[in-house]
């Protein structure tokens, strides 16, 4: 029998939220999730320290920290983007008996922490990369005109564990739906802004790496800092609308979202949206852009920076 290798189309994600951070959950609390790529993995690099006295050849390098960091490539879906969202900000506030409304806010002073499992479990010997106590930093994502929706999640956990068999056999899985591009909209207050060719969002909680003296060179913790918001849009150059609340100074609403033609829906909203001063450029005969890197700030309103809601047939996530 030919030897088994390892390829991406046979590789899968499951994760738990956990109880305790650090602390893989049992068997059965595990989901299994979509993704596109990810390079979430473990190392430890050499550092050097040399000695005099030894002559001119290299002496033994020594073992530097353990970073378990990296990103992951998720569609944005109509289900399983939830579970992400609760990693990400925390909680929801869900309302609804189906569909249902789960509406999450920026700025928790905790954040929950998930095991991560990324497996290979068709190979001549089956290997499980276990990674526990992960926290997500930051999520990205583009909106164009056409393609499916797509996101990037920063993953920061506390380390690594290699097994033969993976914690959790039959882990759930969300029913796929994706968003689409084509359904894809940015508004300004409730209005759909026109002559949009393109926008950005990007929200980061900031961890901070807590390193503490320890024998095994894992990080004590991952604790949200300061939260932020920031983005971009494109559109065709008019010489009036956002140009004009730009050059004001005045803070405007921005809205970022998905449908779907049977009601499901996400959407970002920002209450406080700063505009700079557009840079625009003629590249030719046709249409001129103006692109606006905007930044969000706290609402005292609404009491917080962003608000995601999402609208599906999840009846709560806090249980996943």
């Amino acid at each position: 029998m030919s030897k088994r290798r390892a390829y991406g189309a046979d590789a899968r994600l499951i994760a738990a939220v956990e109880a305790t951070y650090g602390t893989a959950p049992a068997g059965g609390a595990y989901r299994s999730l979509d993704f596109k790529q990810t390079d979430l993995s473990s190392e430890q690099k050499l550092g050097e320290d040399p000695l005099l006295g030894r002559g001119r050849n290299a002496q033994d390098p020594y073992r530097g920290l353990i970073i378990d960091e990296g990103s992951v490539e998720i569609p944005l879906d109509v289900r399983g983007i939830g579970f992400w969202l609760f990693a990400l900000l925390g909680p929801a506030v869900t309302t609804g008996t189906g569909p249902y409304t789960h509406v999450w806010a920026s700025g928790a002073d905790t954040l929950p922490s998930l095991t991560v499992e990324i497996g290979h479990p068709r190979l001549q010997t089956p290997t499980f990369f276990r990674h526990t106590g992960t926290m997500v930093e930051s999520l990205d994502f583009d909106l164009g005109r056409e393609g499916a929706a797509n996101a990037t999640l920063k993953l920061v956990a506390q380390g690594e564990d290699n097994a033969g068999t993976t914690i959790d056999a039959t882990p759930e899985p969300f029913v796929l739906k994706r968003f689409s591009q084509a359904r894809g909209y940015i508004k300004r207050g409730a209005t759909a802004l026109a002559g949009v060719t393109g926008g950005k969002l990007s929200f980061s909680n900031t961890l901070e790496r807590v390193r503490t003296i320890r024998d095994d060179g894992k990080i004590d913790g991952a604790d949200p800092t300061i939260a932020s918001v920031k983005g971009s849009l494109t559109s065709r150059f008019d010489g009036v609308t956002l140009l004009a609340e730009a050059a004001s100074g005045d803070p405007i609403s921005l809205e970022y979202g998905f449908t779907t033609g049977s009601g499901q829906s996400l959407s970002f909203l920002m209450p406080r949206v700063f505009l700079p001063k557009p840079k625009y450029r003629i590249a030719g005969p046709g249409g001129v852009e103006a692109s606006f890197d905007w930044q969000a700030a706290h609402d005292e309103t609404s009491g917080t920076m962003m608000t995601v809601t999402l609208v599906n047939d999840v009846e709560e996530y806090q249980l996943c």
